[in-house]
């Protein structure tokens, strides 16, 4: 709103301008109205390309490091659950029950190997490339996968520990 305004005023400005141009001469009116046209056509360009809409491939890579920040704020847990598990291991006999806390450690440790992986090979690409929206694409099912593992992992371990 403020710009528009703004822009409104400097119009005015220059019609004021351009009539005082105008009588005194043709030949400085017709500068005037091209540095007029000028100036509006940078004005309204500047505007439109501060607006300009995100692309396809920033949206995903915003997609994708909010669905990283989400399961990474879980890693500390995941690490204190293997840990809280590990310790029942090692008290417990062999049995069923033992078996079961051995499966979901090894889910935990997957879980927090995966997103440690994923980390390493992940590479912010130049989001105006061509690639960049087919590799972004991949990435974001690769991090849902990890996602999926993250929560997956916790709710088992929560369960069996009674959490």
């Amino acid at each position: 709103m403020f710009k528009v305004i703004k822009i409104n005023n400097l119009l005015r400005h220059f019609e004021e301008r351009s009539n005082d141009v105008k009588s005194r001469s043709s030949k400085f009116f017709k500068k005037t109205e091209m540095i007029k046209t000028l100036l509006f056509s940078m004005i309204a360009l500047l505007f439109f390309a501060c607006n300009e809409a995100p692309n396809k491939a920033k949206v995903l890579d915003d997609k994708i490091m909010h669905i990283h920040d989400e399961a990474m704020a879980k890693s500390a847990l995941i690490l204190s659950l293997k840990k809280e598990i590990n310790n029942q291991i090692d008290s417990i006999e062999n049995g069923a029950f033992k078996d079961s806390l051995l499966v979901i450690s090894s889910h935990l440790y997957k879980a927090d190997r995966s997103m440690l992986d994923w980390m390493h090979t992940y590479k912010t690409p130049n989001l105006k490339a061509d690639s960049a929206e087919k590799y972004l694409t991949n990435q974001l099912a690769e991090i849902n996968k990890v996602y999926s593992l993250t929560f997956e992992s916790i709710k088992e371990a929560k369960a069996i520990l009674k959490k």
